[in-house]
């Protein structure tokens, strides 16, 4: 009877692989499925059209899990089916494009991961006139030619990547910490990175080193880093010097 399972049978194959279990629910909710050894998997309020679920829909395993989602998607939150990757290309060069000056430099920091490789691409295509740096630090914590790697993965999307060998930079790093003492915040510089274990700390030096390698790099381009905009695809450490790009 629940709006999730329409035109489904009243067995199904499903993908549970979580060790926690549901005991109590609301009371304007009600349990639609149970597991084979008889734990809740499936509870609703179909007045307020809220579904929960402790399986995962989402994968091959589930059988008819792309049913369930249609069933979510479109015959509960009247949703309508006109996404499509194009627009969401067209959406995010329009953004981009939008966002930044003609006549801006951009840096962008890549790492060889979904995000930076994604955002490296739809810069580059969404930008092409633009003056463009694409930076790979190699902080001596990869794995065995990485930055080869990724250099010649970027090649063939059509980027062209600056390896910066920063292995002793990083390991001889240092920065600035505040801790609060007696109500007041005295700066101490801790470091270097090779003779500090705790992990608080090393991740404060790395976030500030990469910063710091950015700005040499970029003034040994001789570029005005101020006036550059540093480009990201995932969240990394801010230097306070730097919250302006």
């Amino acid at each position: 009877s629940c709006y999730l399972y329409s035109g489904m049978e009243s067995t199904q194959t499903v993908l549970l692989t979580h060790g926690d279990t549901c005991t109590e629910i609301p009371p304007q909710f009600k349990i639609n499925a149970f597991s084979s050894s008889k734990i809740p998997v499936s509870i609703s309020d179909d007045i307020n059209r809220i579904y929960g679920v402790q399986f995962h829909p989402e994968v091959n395993l589930t059988t008819n899990g792309k049913s369930i989602i249609r069933n979510f998607l479109f015959n509960i939150s009247k949703c309508a089916a006109s996404f499509t990757l194009e627009s969401r290309l067209t959406t995010c060069y329009e953004h981009i494009q939008h966002s930044v000056e003609p006549t801006s430099t951009l840096i962008t920091l890549v790492s060889g991961g979904i995000d930076s490789t994604v955002c490296a691409v739809l810069i580059n295509k969404a930008l092409p006139n633009h003056t463009k740096f694409f930076f790979f630090i190699d902080n001596g914590f990869l794995r065995k030619n990485e930055g080869i790697e990724v250099k010649k993965n970027l090649k063939e999307m059509g980027i062209d990547v600056h390896i910066i060998d920063a292995k002793f930079d990083f390991l001889n790093g240092t920065t600035f910490i505040a801790p609060c003492l007696d109500g007041k915040q005295i700066y101490e510089e801790v470091g270097p990175l090779r003779l500090v274990f705790n992990p608080e700390q090393k991740r404060s030096i790395i976030g500030d080193m990469f910063m710091t390698v950015v700005e040499n790099t970029a003034q040994k381009l001789q570029l005005n880093f101020d006036h550059c905009i540093l480009v990201q695809g995932s969240l990394i450490y801010k230097h306070p010097r730097h919250s302006e790009t």
